[in-house]
């Protein structure tokens, strides 16, 4: 009977940390509309309230969720709709909860971590144009995490999943009179949509190879096709919000958002998204083999390329966000090992780490201008010993490499122009096929779509 209550606090708590942010946004959303949109001190107390109540809420949970033993909790709240018979081959969309040690340590985090960046926001952008706007976005990107992290189906994931990838490319075109940050959220969304079509693309092979989109905690498909598929398209989708080679072109020029979005998004929680959907699908992939193998060398290469361009970054930020890269190789690389409790632990420590990093880089140069003003010369410079080791025809074609950031820019530059190219036949045919059947309906085109972007100014804005 105590065990029962317990499981029942604990679900509440959980479903107040996904609710109360969402209400929150839902609120001064409905403020704005009502033309009585708050200010900025108001929202600031709100989000202050939120993101407390959301973090003691996650306090307590995971704390009643280890006394009462670790075991897994399930929990329907509703069936939204079903498509064919039910006794045969059908599809439905459950809104159900999962709730572990994953789950938990990632919603966890996020209420946490948001918080911080919250608080730190309040003074950081007190004075501010638009400041107001950011703790909204601030408080939607923690509801689309906090459901993401609890979703019991890859149904629900997905919508939390596209939430995130939203808000996380609002945020880096915060600053939109400037055209820089605009190019630089369209770059990290159009990647951002390569790697959530194979994230869909999993959705469907799931739901053939099971017939539901449940997420389990024991293994469920057996080695085999179906597992190899599926896993190598949720490697894929996982690559995009982890910035994982290839598509890590995007996450130094994230940091044209503000300190405290670079923070929460890029150092703690967005970045980690990916490692969190290896981790929760992790039983349905780790039968194969070839999936297996395909994630430890991205982690590998990842890792690599991340610790080689990093060290010829000249700013505190891009140098932060390799590292971020970095480290998250490392943990792809532990989950591809099958060492999901120290992927886990990994992930915890280097949010909490990399997230005071980031809060911390603005005023870290000052201090380092400081410091050197006192030392009377430059500070030294680490890691010279290591670079003297190697030939020096070596180390020049490392640092090329290191300064064309892998090759990463010129690869999507020629993907997304390859991409543009194709949907303009597909869009010429489109015409010309609707010319031919039904010319009075044809509407005049511009030569070039709007929402496409154009090579030179995608090359423009990844380099």
């Amino acid at each position: 009977m105590l065990n029962s209550v317990v499981a029942q606090f604990v679900i509440a708590l959980v479903v107040a940390m996904v609710v109360l942010p969402l209400l929150a946004f839902s609120l001064v959303a409905l403020l704005q509309v009502s033309g009585r949109t708050p200010k900025d001190k108001t929202l600031a107390g709100l989000a202050r309230l939120t993101f407390t109540c959301a973090s003691l809420a996650g306090l307590v949970a995971g704390g009643l969720y280890v006394l009462r033993g670790g075991t897994p909790l399930r929990v329907a709240f509703g069936h939204w709709f079903s498509l064919g018979e039910p006794d045969g081959r059908h599809y439905g969309f459950d809104v159900a909860v999962l709730i572990d040690g994953v789950s938990l340590v990632y919603l966890s985090l996020t209420a946490i971590l948001c918080g911080t960046v919250g608080a730190f926001s309040l003074r950081y952008m007190q004075n501010e144009r638009g400041a107001g706007g950011f703790l909204q976005l601030l408080l939607l990107f923690t509801a689309s995490m906090s459901l993401l992290t609890v979703a019991e189906s890859l149904d629900l994931l997905f919508v939390g999943w596209e939430l995130v990838g939203i808000t996380s490319a609002l945020l880096i075109a915060f600053y939109r009179d400037r055209s820089g940050p605009v190019r630089h959220g369209l770059l990290a969304f159009a990647i951002y949509r390569v790697c959530d079509g194979a994230l869909l693309t999993a959705l469907i092979v799931l739901h053939h190879a099971t017939g539901s989109s449940s997420l389990p905690t024991e293994v469920s498909i057996a080695g085999g096709g179906s597992a190899t598929l599926f896993g190598i398209l949720i490697l894929v989708a996982s690559l995009g919000k982890s910035a994982q080679w290839p598509f890590s072109s995007w996450l130094p020029r994230a940091m044209e958002g503000p300190t405290p979005s670079s923070a929460i998004m890029y150092g703690a929680l967005s970045i980690h998204a990916g490692a969190y959907l290896l981790l929760r699908t992790a039983p349905l992939w780790e039968s194969s083999s070839a999936v297996r193998v395909a994630v430890v060398a991205i982690g590998l290469v990842s890792a690599a390329l991340g610790s080689l361009v990093g060290r010829a970054q000249t700013d505190a930020k891009s140098s932060l966000a390799y590292a971020a890269i970095v480290q998250v190789g490392l943990i792809y690389m532990e989950i591809g090992f099958g060492w999901q409790r120290l992927a886990l632990m990994h992930v915890a420590g280097h949010a909490i780490l990399r997230t005071f990093e980031f809060l911390r880089a603005p005023s870290l140069i000052a201090d380092h201008q400081v410091l050197e003003s006192q030392l009377g010369n430059a500070a030294p410079r680490t890691g010279a010993l290591y670079e003297r080791m190697l030939p020096k025809k070596v180390r020049e074609s490392l640092y090329v490499l290191a300064l064309e950031r892998g090759y990463a820019d010129a690869v999507a530059a020629r993907f997304f122009g390859s991409a543009r190219r194709i949907l303009l036949a597909f869009d010429r045919f489109d015409e010309r096929t609707a010319r031919l059947f039904d010319p009075a309906d044809v509407v005049c085109r511009s030569e070039t779509p709007p929402s496409i972007v154009a090579p030179a100014k995608l090359e423009e804005s990844i380099r």
